[in-house]
């Protein structure tokens, strides 16, 4: 999963998709395990491949509708093809249907959930999400897609502090005290 991670942060697509394949090839019950035929699903939709992308995260999503995982995944493949309103309806169902308090999520999924809202036009949602878990000194170093500094989090939240008014948080990127 890692060397699938850094080969996609560092655009090798083809090679991210490699070491996903071999894990189906290495344990034949992979096929039966939805986190990992979620990111399968990832990794075809990384490669523009969204009709078989598409497929394959619908098969996770039968075998784990519940997990954080399969959310995680589905939630992406919405984002890249730029399907914002089914990513946010996406966002609410798994939040209705799992009954989970926003305060628990992982700090990605709260990015996932945050970036949703901000991009369909719910600023105020997208602030109260992401400015809790959103550090204010970004290391720019870092790469790892996990990384909840990036650049395209604080973005935005600077273009949902723009949707409330708030010029001035979204320049400074720090909310006033």
């Amino acid at each position: 999963y890692h060397f699938e991670t850094l080969d996609a942060d560092f655009g090798r697509l083809g090679e991210s998709l490699g070491w996903t394949l071999s894990e189906f090839e290495e344990n034949p019950k992979a096929v039966r395990n939805a986190n990992v035929v979620e990111r399968l699903g990832v990794s075809l939709g990384r490669l523009g491949l969204f009709d078989e992308a598409e497929r394959v995260m619908t098969a996770a999503m039968r075998l784990g509708p519940d997990s954080p995982s399969v959310f995680a995944g589905r939630s992406m493949l919405y984002i890249m093809q730029g399907r914002f309103r089914e990513l946010d309806e996406h966002q609410r169902r798994y939040i209705a249907a799992t009954g989970v308090n926003l305060g628990d999520l992982p700090r990605w999924m709260t990015f996932a959930l945050g970036a949703g809202h901000a991009i369909c036009g719910d600023s105020t949602k997208a602030i109260e999400l992401l400015e809790p878990v959103m550090e204010r000194k970004p290391d720019f170093r870092l790469i790892d897609s996990q990384n909840d500094l990036s650049l395209e989090f604080r973005q935005l939240l600077a273009y949902a502090y723009q949707g409330v008014g708030r010029s001035a948080d979204a320049v400074h990127g720090t909310r006033e005290q």
